[in-house]
């Protein structure tokens, strides 16, 4: 099957359908439900062979037409944020649109997430808004604009530790100690203290604790006004740094 038969097979049904509530609904509702795993399996191996278009094509055409999941505006986000740091990476032409695009599909699933379990930080769309960060700090570097990207780069950084920190107790703390006592105490610990813990126990190296500690002066010297702007070295490791922290405790 070809990618635009399934784009109009995608089509074929619309989920307001799925809400009659006689037996037929039932049925049609099911369909589509079985129909949307396929299509999301589809466009998920479109994207991990880097096949950037067509795997927008299938979660946008899947939001077209109702689908509007936290799952499903995650994966659409997602690919969006590939690409556009594939294109980064490539020649730096890249529409600030789509970054507007991908940031409002993130931030969607990302705010139901939030809304339906106190286990948010460890859901896949908030890794990606850890990375959507990084990308608009790379397209800000690309730019020029050496302090945005700075900036950026140093959020996405707190957010990716924040991640790891939340994933590392959950799979190591105490059975007692719920995800209520995670979310509310445990990561109220400062970036610097989570990093030490991080580096004791091997989840990150000592080349990564120095780049945060240099980066976290850095950070401080510009609150503080002692610096006027971070230099383009300055920059670019951040974001380095940042984009290699992402897959830590996927």
């Amino acid at each position: 099957m070809t990618i635009d038969e399934i784009l109009e097979k995608i089509k074929e049904d619309k989920l307001l359908e799925a809400m009659v509530t006689d037996l037929k609904g039932k049925k049609i509702h099911f369909r589509i439900l079985q129909e949307n795993k396929q299509f999301t399996a589809v466009g998920l191996q479109l994207k991990q062979a880097r096949e950037f278009d067509e795997a927008e094509r299938i979660f946008k055409t899947m939001l077209d037409r109702g689908e509007t999941s936290s799952a499903t505006r995650n994966n659409y986000g997602a690919v969006l944020l590939d690409d556009i740091f594939s294109k980064l990476r490539e020649d730096g032409s890249v529409d600030p649109g789509r970054i507007d695009e991908a940031r409002m599909q993130i931030f969607e699933a990302c705010n139901f997430d939030k809304k339906v379990s106190l286990g948010w930080p460890a859901a896949p769309a908030y890794k990606n808004l850890c990375f959507l960060r990084n990308v608009e700090a790379y397209f800000r570097y690309s730019k020029g604009d050496f302090l945005g990207a700075f900036v950026l780069g140093w959020i996405s950084i707190e957010m990716t530790l924040h991640r790891i920190w939340f994933q590392y107790l959950q799979k190591n703390s105490s059975s007692i100690l719920n995800e209520q006592v995670l979310c509310k105490k445990l990561m109220s610990w400062s970036v610097q203290d989570i990093s030490e813990v991080l580096f004791k126990t091997q989840i990150i190296d000592s080349k990564v604790r120095k780049s945060l500690s240099d980066l976290r002066t850095i950070r401080n010297k510009l609150v503080h006004g002692e610096i006027n702007d971070p230099t383009k070295k300055n920059a670019e490791e951040c974001v380095i740094v940042g984009y290699n922290l992402i897959p830590i405790l996927q």
